[in-house]
Parts: structure tokens; sequence; C-alpha cells
């Protein structure tokens, strides 16, 4: 019964009080009351979020599972320790609880309850097959998130998924080993986020509220995520040592950044057949795109599926609920652009795109109606020796200041003559560091000279000597080293 200021005061006590090892329950049917406390504590492990759900024809016991928050907060432990047995089997039975408990609230209606007295996960699933098969003109039933659901391969007789999901109950949890939960866990991950999607559905249905899912066509393309890779490697802060032999691991008493495979869950791979996203990546260039992510913002590149064709463009939009949007084409040059063109938003798909690699390898098959084409290229990872996280404008606008660069091959300056064209992060005589474009050398007497050229449009062009122990000037720096630039990750 607070108002709007007393309640953030309220959510701001909550740390104070447990400051005074008191020990709360705080339960809430305010949504924006549950985001201030939760907000407040996020810095640190004081709160457990939970949602409730009661008792009803399903359910004989109130259930409280982990919230949408706290499912992802221990889907990142398990990927930062993937060998502890502990922490797979906590993950898998958590979501395990989330799915089932979202699912059992589905069928409070005496009309479509369960069949079975004690209805377990794959009883849901089952029922709720039969619940589409039989009520054809279901608001809630037919909606695309709820077919999207019953149809997912993970959830099918017979997946692994769900055979480890049913287990993870029972007797048979303690059996269960890391690589068993490492196998699944991009469809455990997949399953959250439409469980909850689902139960978003259902809360609306009971409101008599249009359904949000309702609103996507019917033929959205299902885009396969790649395998996450195993990786973990350290974020280097200064360019000049990303430039040299890869870091390893320091002391577990020093806090380091790593960049992780769990990165890549939920991301599909593009290889891009053109120019259309302009200085950003050149054609032959691999896009990382968000299979299942928010939706892309105005001015964000994507990867836009319209007329059964994948472009690759910038998009442009007035407003978050505007009807339209426009696919605008960034070519380098301006000849062979196309036009730009206005699309019904209920009538594209769209990828948002959240990284690059810039050295991809063309698939077997390229039509040419495609800008780009869905790629499975999972020996890029192979390539990534180091990363950098930028502090300088250096490679604009490739990539921009706190964006992450992944650092491939190192070269010695005499390579460098045959990487022409390659973006490179290059380590000076004078200790700076710069990330350019390799030019050619001067002709002539000049030839240990090189040009490092701008990447894009913005900075200035360098000349470096490519032999340590030159005389030409002092004011020209010479190379010590450099690396491959092989992606940039915007969002990290």
């Amino acid at each position: 019964m607070l108002d709007e200021e007393n309640e953030e005061r309220l959510a701001d006590a909550l740390k104070d009080i447990v400051d005074l090892n008191a020990q709360l329950f705080v339960t809430t049917h305010d949504q924006r009351f549950a985001t201030m406390a939760v907000r407040v504590a996020s810095s640190s492990t004081l709160i457990e979020h939970r949602s409730v759900h009661p008792v009803n024809n399903e359910r004989h016991t109130l259930q409280i599972p982990l919230a949408v928050a706290d499912i992802e907060k221990k889907k990142i432990e398990f990927l930062e320790d993937e060998d502890s047995a502990r922490r797979a089997r906590d993950y898998l039975a958590e979501c395990r609880i989330f799915i089932e408990a979202r699912l059992s609230d589905l069928f409070d209606d005496p009309a479509y309850t369960c069949r079975s007295h004690r209805p377990t996960l794959v009883d849901y699933v089952i029922h709720a097959r039969h619940l589409m098969n039989e009520n054809p003109g279901h608001d809630l039933f037919q909606a695309f998130v709820f077919k999207k659901f019953c149809g997912d391969s993970a959830l099918q007789a017979g997946a692994t998924c769900l055979m480890r999901l049913n287990s993870a109950h029972h007797e048979g949890k303690r059996n269960i080993m890391p690589a068993d939960v490492s196998e699944i866990k991009d469809d455990l991950n997949r399953l959250t986020k439409l469980a909850e999607e689902l139960h978003r559905e259902f809360r609306l249905w009971r409101r008599r509220e249009p359904l949000e899912s309702n609103t996507v066509p019917c033929n959205v393309t299902l885009l396969t995520p790649i395998t996450s890779p195993n990786i973990g490697i350290p974020i280097i802060p200064d360019l000049a040592a990303f430039t040299g032999p890869p870091s390893v691991l320091g002391s577990q008493d020093v806090e380091q950044e790593l960049f992780t495979g769990a990165w890549f869950a939920d991301k599909a791979l593009f290889y891009l057949r053109n120019n259309m996203f302009g200085f950003s990546a050149p054609a032959g260039s691999v896009a990382i795109v968000e299979v299942d992510g928010e939706p892309p913002r105005d001015q964000n590149l994507v990867i836009a599926r319209y007329n059964k064709k994948y472009l690759a463009r910038r998009l442009l939009r007035d407003r978050p609920d505007s009807l339209s949007v426009t696919l605008a084409t960034v070519s380098t040059d301006p000849r062979v652009r196309p036009p730009s063109i206005v699309v019904p938003v209920n009538q594209v798909e769209l990828f948002r795109v959240v990284g690059f690699f810039f050295n991809g390898t063309a698939p077997a098959e390229m039509s040419n109606k495609h800008d780009a084409i869905q790629v499975d290229d999972v020996g890029l990872f192979k390539k990534i020796r180091t990363c950098h996280r930028l502090r300088d404008t250096s490679a604009e606008p490739l990539a921009l200041e706190g964006q992450l660069v992944l650092g491939g091959d190192e070269y010695m300056p005499e390579e460098l003559t045959s990487r022409q064209d390659c973006f490179v992060a290059v380590a000076l005589s004078d200790g700076t560091g710069i990330c350019k474009r390799v030019g050619g050398t001067l002709p002539g007497n000049l030839n240990h000279l090189c040009q490092f050229e701008s990447i894009g449009g913005r900075g200035a062009s360098e000349i470096a000597s490519l032999n340590k122990g030159h005389d030409l000037s002092s004011e020209i720096r010479s190379v010590e080293t450099a690396r491959e630039i092989i992606g940039v990750i915007y969002e990290s």
C-alpha cells in the first residue's frame, strides 16, 4: 500500500536490514517492487529471487522455483566450471523445477486438467501437445510460442535433454555427470527461455489481453545456434601486450576478466557475400547474430529475412512500436548500393548483429539472391589467441571504445608484406600500439617502410619501419610485432 517513493525506500532498506544479521522473507505481487529489491542486491549474493506458484488442480503444494535472473546465474556458474558435478546437477535440477512449475500453471482450469494423478514434466509436455491438437481454435493452445514449445526437438520422445531433465529429480540425479549437462546446455538455455515466454503468454490470456507471440508471422525461421566453444581467454587491457605472446591465467587471487565460450550461446553465424555492412565488415566476413535476443534497436546492424531472402542491413526505426522499419544499406561503394527499403514490421524477421569474424570460409553453395548465408564455421574459434578491450579510438569504426577485439596469429615485421589488407594490432618501438589495415611498402630504397591505413574513414594512416634498427628519422617508429585482428565483439 506504499506509494512509489516509499517503495523505493523500503527496497533500499532491505540490504541494511540484512547487514544487521536479519533473515528476510519478502513476498510481493508488485513486479515493480520486486525489480527494485533485486536491483538493490544485484551486486552481492544477498538475495535469492524466486517466483511463487500457488496450489491449484495440478499442484497440491505451493512451489517457489528460481526466477529467470537466478536461473541465468545458475547457468553462468555452471559454464564457469563445467567439470563441477555439483554445479552441473544443481543447474539441471533448477531448470527442471523452473520449466515444470511454469507448465503446471497452464492447466489450472478444470477443463484442461492433466489426467495423471501426480503429473511430472513428461506428463505436462504430453498433455500440452494433446491440448494443442484437440483445440484448433484456442487462443493460448494455438499461440505461436505454445506450438514452438511443443515442437521443440529437445522435448520429443527419446530426446537426450528430456530424459536427463526427467532424471534430475529422482534417484538417478547422483548419476548425472558434468559432461551429461554440457551436452544439453544449449537445449536447457533455450527451453527455460521458452517456458518463461509461454508463461507470459498464459498471463496475458488469463487477463484477456492480445497474445504477444501471435503478432509473429507463422513462418518464423528458427536459426540453429552454434555449439559454444570451450575457450577461456584473459581480456588484456593493454594493446601492446595484446600483440605479444598469448597471456596465461595468473594467480586466482587476482581477479581477471575472461572471454569464454559461454558468450556464443544462442548465437548463429552468417557468411557475408558482399559489402552491405560498409566499413563495419567487408565481404567474406562472418556476422555473429543473436538467435533469440532482444528486438534490434534503431541503427543496429541486422541480418533481416524478407521475402525469403537474407539481407545484411542497418535497421532504422523512428519508434520502438513503429509498424514499419527501414532496412538501409551502408555499402562502401554508393554505385553498387541497393536502395533502402521500408517494410511492415510483421513481414520481416530481424536478427541483431553482435559481432564479426573477419576471415570466414565461404560455403560450398551460395545463392546470389542472399546477402548472407548461415554457416557453422566452428574453425573460426580455433583461431582465437588473445582478446583485448579497446580503450581508445584506434580501430574506429571497425570497433569502438569498450568493445572487444579478438586476436589471431602473431606476425614478425618481415611477415607483414604478405599480409596486405589484413586488420592488425601493431606494437611500435615507442611502446604504443595501433589498430590499422596493412597497406603496401614505399617504393625503391624506402621499401622497408610500410603504410598502415586507417580502418574505414576515420583516423590517420601511419608509416612505420619494418626494420627495427632503421636510422631514417627518429620520428618514424619501427614495428616490434603485430597480431592479426580476426574479430570484434560488440556486447560482452
